[in-house]
């Protein structure tokens, strides 16, 4: 297993026992050198420990991306049904729809941090390559719906049934750890 797969799991690892609690950003974590070096230089910025306001807004703007969304559907039970998308300039909004414990449409910020090691788990997770679609081959369970969108391209991919590769699940669960982490606030 390379090391930058390994990296990966350990942060999904790590933020999925720290999601009780809701810092407004995730704590810094550095690197040895040696791992740093394999991160592509666009990122790197994420890693320091101290960003200035001119890396903020470099960085900011040379993300990859400028929206991810994550949309829950239904199912046949209690399946939490929701949508909240993350912007790069670090807006969120939810739509929470049904089985969450407020309803309704809220927004809150997500840090630079946190959207910009998305990015990179997105990027280096060959998000772009994935199929479209991905269904499991039973009836009355939930679908989740990734988007991610750069200027006027959209790639959106949909898992019916929690059948897609790992590389998706680990997507789903780091943003479903924003959510959680995220302070709402309901919409004006």
């Amino acid at each position: 297993m390379s090391r930058l797969v390994r990296s990966m799991f350990a942060l999904v690892g790590w933020l999925a026992l720290t999601s009780c609690s809701k810092p407004t950003e995730i704590p810094v974590i550095i690197f040895p050198s040696a791992v740093a070096s394999n991160v592509p230089a666009i990122y790197r910025p994420l890693f320091r420990a101290v960003l200035t306001e001119v890396d903020v807004k470099g960085l900011r703007g040379s993300l990859p991306y400028d929206s991810i969304t994550i949309r829950r559907t239904g199912c046949f039970g209690t399946c939490p049904s929701y949508e909240m998308t993350l912007h790069r300039n670090g807006r969120a909004e939810l739509n929470a729809q049904a089985y969450l414990p407020k309803l309704g449409k809220f927004n809150g910020e997500v840090h630079l941090r946190t959207y910009g090691r998305l990015c990179y788990m997105i990027e280096s997770s060959h998000f772009s390559e994935m199929n479209s679609s991905y269904r499991a081959n039973w009836t009355d369970d939930s679908t989740c719906i990734v988007t991610v969108t750069s200027g006027a391209t959209a790639k959106v991919v949909s898992d019916y049934g929690k059948v897609g590769p790992i590389q998706l699940w680990a997507i789903q669960q780091l943003l479903d750890a924003v959510k959680e982490r995220t302070e709402w606030k309901p919409a004006k």
